[in-house]
């Protein structure tokens, strides 16, 4: 009996665990696509705060791995910073790792593109989330999308900021090519 009841409190203890991080992962989900919907980050859209000088960005558009940071203000209050790194851009092998902190705290999400396997790292652990690849992969996707096209009116040195509905987008600690390990690109 005391056995069964031990057993039955492991069982209750994972199965808690895995909704936790259900519910986190969806979270982090919707609150990405509303932040997507009430803020696309699209060059058309966006009122930059500098001006660049040259008219392309040096390497941008065709870069294949790149690597920046991102720091979301709403009404002067700093509400995340994210930093994104991508490899094999362009191709359907393109892996990408997010970290960032928000109220939540500190998150991790990779997608291996080469592999069609997802990780997320919130709470102390590692969790498999590759059963939800690719819509994880798709809301993640169009964040990324929707920076890096901003950046086709980055001037090639420094950060880049725009304004979009009172609210400020900055990106910094740009890296055009870099060369990124694989191993970012899994969990360790």
């Amino acid at each position: 009996m005391v056995r069964n009841i031990k057993s039955s409190k492991k069982a209750l203890s994972t199965m808690l665990i895995v909704a936790i991080v259900v519910v986190i992962i969806v979270v982090g989900g919707v609150a990405a696509y509303w932040y997507m919907s009430q803020n696309p980050a699209t060059p058309q859209d966006t009122t930059p705060t500098s001006t660049p000088s040259p008219t392309t960005t040096p390497g941008v558009a065709d870069a294949t791995s790149l690597k920046y940071s991102v720091s979301l203000t709403e009404n002067g209050v700093v509400q995340g910073t994210y930093t994104y790194w991508g490899k094999n851009a362009g191709t359907s092998d393109f892996s990408m790792r997010i970290e960032f902190t928000d109220s939540d705290g500190d998150t991790i999400y990779i997608f291996n593109g080469v592999q069609d396997k997802a990780w997320t790292y919130a709470g102390g652990e590692w969790v498999d989330i590759s059963d939800y690849y690719a819509s994880q992969s798709d809301i993640w996707n169009n964040l990324w999308v929707g920076y890096t096209n901003s950046l086709a009116a980055w001037s090639g040195t420094g950060d880049y900021s725009y304004t979009q509905n009172g609210n400020t987008v900055r990106i910094y600690d740009i890296s055009v090519n870099p060369a990124l390990e694989d191993a970012l690109f899994t969990h360790s």
